[in-house]
């Protein structure tokens, strides 16, 4: 039964690919788009059920003793959730502390950002790890590691760095970011009570940050309460229209509430606004971030179609070709951009980055080059390449 419904999945995406590439009119798109959402929204609905399978079934072999589980670390969250819903943020917490390190474990901290930038969580968490051991109230680096595991989709240790986040810090921005990370982690265990609480903690902490409104708007929809997801995504529709997602939600949104006419209209606005180079640079760099390479792969090259000649765009598929694993093809790409601009900084550390993991001393000579341009761009910039360079010396010298 299982087989026959991914099957005809299967096919109508492969219809879909080849009428995408082969259609003119609008309205004949809106209805492509249409059958698109149809097909995703039934795949977001079995991963769903596939979650919470895959839930029970982990708390059936903790119960039974089938699994070697850290009972202590789940007692520590257990014990530390009590204090964690209605905590009073502004009281009982002392001045933040100024913590002072010295250079070479603040450059293992840097090396830590480094390979997290880099989607390498695994070496990341080495790094972080080693520094919130020895600097306990370094809350930034613990944030970092919070993150890290997050990505590393190890979820219970996530929670444990947020907690003692909010124990040793009352940086209101610090903390509003560990709500959100709460947020996504309780979302992704379907406790939506819990999520909701998190993004509303973030969003009245740092009112102004889109994230966490975008991320609570997104909880209403999957949990029905389609008028309350209009609202939110109203709201931030009113400050980012060109947003396509908030544009695609919206459309959405309405065609549960078996309102056609509008989300129609909210559709086609979404298919108008991927359209422009601007949303198809965002839509690349969104995937990206999320190290779905592949998919920010396709957006590069579309983006390439649109604007033959931009030079961030082939500098985009280069990078995420790399990291795709396609390790020789990025290269090349990476190679034929610096013919286009040889002393772009932003190329040449990638550069740099593809030579280290290469073990190619070559890496130094680019690194020589680098803190040549360094001295010519402007500050916000030039920070970030100082200590990107500063974790490339130390990888390459270590």
């Amino acid at each position: 039964m299982f087989q026959d419904l991914f099957s005809q999945m299967h096919q109508t995406l492969d219809q879909l690919n080849y009428e995408f590439g082969t259609v003119d009119d609008i309205d004949e798109e809106l209805t492509l788009l249409e059958k698109y959402l149809t097909v995703k929204e039934m795949s977001e609905e079995i991963t769903s059920e596939l979650n919470k399978l895959i839930v029970k079934i982990q708390q059936f072999e903790k119960d039974h003793g089938l699994t070697d589980l850290d009972f202590q670390t789940d007692q520590e969250l257990h014990n530390s959730s009590n204090t964690e819903h209605g905590m009073n943020l502004d009281a009982g917490l002392d001045d933040e502390v100024v913590v002072e390190i010295d250079e070479d474990d603040f450059l293992t901290f840097q090396k830590g950002i480094g390979f997290y930038d880099l989607f390498m969580y695994d070496q990341a968490i080495i790094h972080l790890e080693n520094i919130i051991k020895k600097y306990p109230d370094f809350n930034l680096a613990r944030l970092y590691t919070a993150m890290t595991y997050l990505k590393k989709k190890d979820y219970n240790r996530a929670k444990r760095e947020v907690l003692l986040l909010f124990k040793f810090s009352d940086d209101h921005d610090l903390i509003s970011l560990g709500h959100n990370i709460l947020g996504t982690i309780y979302s992704y265990e379907h406790e939506y009570n819990q999520a909701i609480f998190h993004f509303q903690q973030a969003i009245n902490l740092k009112n102004n940050w889109t994230e966490p409104k975008f991320n609570l708007a997104i909880i209403y929809y999957q949990i029905n309460r389609f008028h309350d997801a209009i609202n939110s995504f109203r709201e931030l529709y009113d400050v980012h229209s060109e947003d396509w997602e908030v544009v695609l939600y919206l459309g959405k949104c309405y065609q549960k509430l078996k309102q056609y006419k509008k989300a129609n209209e909210y559709l086609k606005e979404a298919y108008e606004i991927i359209q422009k180079p601007l949303i198809i640079k965002q839509i690349a760099h969104h995937f990206e971030e999320q190290r779905h390479f592949k998919k920010a792969i396709y957006w590069y090259r579309k983006w390439l179609k649109q604007e033959p000649k931009s030079f961030e765009a082939l500098l985009g598929l280069a990078k995420n070709t790399w990291l795709s694993g396609d390790k020789a093809t990025g290269l090349a790409l990476l190679k034929k951009t610096l013919t286009i601009y040889h002393q772009n900084p932003e190329a040449l550390l990638l550069y740099a980055w593809i030579l280290t993991d290469n073990n190619d001393k070559m890496a130094l000579l680019v690194i020589d080059k680098l803190m040549e341009i360094v001295k010519g761009v402007n500050n916000n910039q030039n920070f970030y390449l100082i200590a990107n360079l500063a974790r490339l010396f130390y990888l390459n010298n270590d």
